[in-house]
């Protein structure tokens, strides 16, 4: 299956983490990817969010993130 749309939110000041939000019916499947040097981004975080708790989600947890 394949998302309906997708959109992604850097964190830190050298964009070290990264969210990627999928949409998927009314869930959003929500990565958390990190940068280490100069490896490619690796997910260390996944996380499953109705679509009616999204904002609370970005508000809490991803604008804590730096």
């Amino acid at each position: 299956m394949r998302p309906s749309c997708y959109f992604q939110i850097p964190r830190g000041n050298t964009n070290r983490y990264v969210y990627v939000f999928y949409l998927y019916g009314s869930t959003y499947t929500v990565l958390l990817r990190q940068l280490l040097g100069s490896s490619p981004y690796r997910t260390i975080g996944t996380y499953r969010i109705p679509m009616i708790e999204i904002r609370t989600f970005i508000n809490t947890v991803v604008a804590n993130t730096y």
